[in-house]
């Protein structure tokens, strides 16, 4: 029985150094995902401040043509009135 050998006992309680890098994987992952949810925040709303401010940009631009339009239709009329008056030639 010398050469025979003597498996480890079983214990009934968890190996500290598991329980330990158990732990430590489950906080890291949690850590790791909290950071990755934070910079999704942070990437979302600078998106949608991004978007509102194309918005506005383009409300803008919409603005200053329907301005011109009228400035343009305004001016049409004048050489309309001045131009195609009856007795009046183009020559």
């Amino acid at each position: 029985m010398l050469g025979r050998r003597i498996p480890p006992r079983q214990s009934k309680e968890k190996n500290p150094k598991s329980l330990h890098r158990c732990f430590a994987l489950l906080t890291g992952t949690y850590v790791e995902q909290g950071t990755h949810e934070r910079r999704y925040t942070e990437l979302s709303s600078s998106i949608k401040e991004m978007l509102a401010s194309m918005k506005e940009g383009f409300r803008r631009v919409d603005e200053r043509f329907a301005a011109q339009d009228k400035r343009f239709e305004a001016l049409q009329k004048q050489m309309d009135r001045t131009l195609f008056r009856p007795g009046t030639s183009l020559r």
